[in-house]
């Protein structure tokens, strides 16, 4: 594989760093059909750079996964405690 093909996909953890979320979310971007996943056997998935990189253009905001994880949290937070 030339290093120019190389560069073309990237790794999830890769992707998951351009787009600001976790590693784990992008195979489900792939279902969805965000984001091109190329499957070749004994290796790991790679994504298509240039669609990672659209994805990235395309939020409103940096680290959109990790925003809507936060608020989330947010909102149980003390939930549970035991004075409430």
């Amino acid at each position: 594989m030339s290093s120019e093909a190389k560069k073309e996909w990237v790794s999830a953890v890769e992707a998951g760093r351009i787009l600001g979320c976790p590693a784990r979310k992008i195979p489900q971007f792939a279902k969805d059909g965000l984001v091109t996943v190329r499957r070749l056997p004994g290796c790991d998935p790679r994504y298509l750079l240039a669609d990672v990189e659209r994805l990235a253009s395309q939020s409103t905001e940096p680290a959109t996964c990790l925003t809507s994880l936060a608020q989330t949290s947010d909102v149980f937070e003390g939930a549970y405690d035991a004075d409430s």
